[in-house]
């Protein structure tokens, strides 16, 4: 079981990986989109301006948007140190099952002890 539950982990640590770099990408790319489209088509978003003009008459037009973008590269969104706890779990498990298997081994090793004494003192 805990074999299985640490391939399990190791998926879901690529699955995340992945996951957030590719929606990270792809909402970068959106972004980047979304700003070509505003400059390159400037009297298409006339309607944005005119919601921030307070008097009617004023036949405003938009000949040219700029966007100064600055998008920073994607920090701290891992789950490194949940990913750590569950392998931490497994190994807590390994170490567990280790000292039941050592436990179990010096049982019966002081039980085939004893059983030698019972043997030795019977042929005496």
């Amino acid at each position: 079981m805990l074999e299985e539950k640490t391939s399990i982990i190791n998926n879901l640590e690529k699955a995340v990986h992945e996951e957030l770099k590719n929606s990270y990408e792809e909402e970068k790319d959106a972004v980047y989109n979304r700003i070509a489209e505003l400059e390159s088509n400037p009297g298409k978003h006339r309607n944005i301006l005119s919601n921030h003009i307070y008097v009617p008459r004023l036949n405003k037009t938009v000949r040219e948007i700029k966007v100064h973008e600055e998008i920073y590269p994607l920090e701290n969104a891992d789950l490194d140190e949940q990913i750590d706890e569950l392998k931490d779990s497994v190994e807590k498990g390994l170490d567990h099952i280790e000292t039941y298997r050592t436990s179990i081994e010096t049982l019966f090793d002081e039980e085939y002890n004893v059983a030698q004494m019972f043997k030795l003192l019977g042929e005496i």
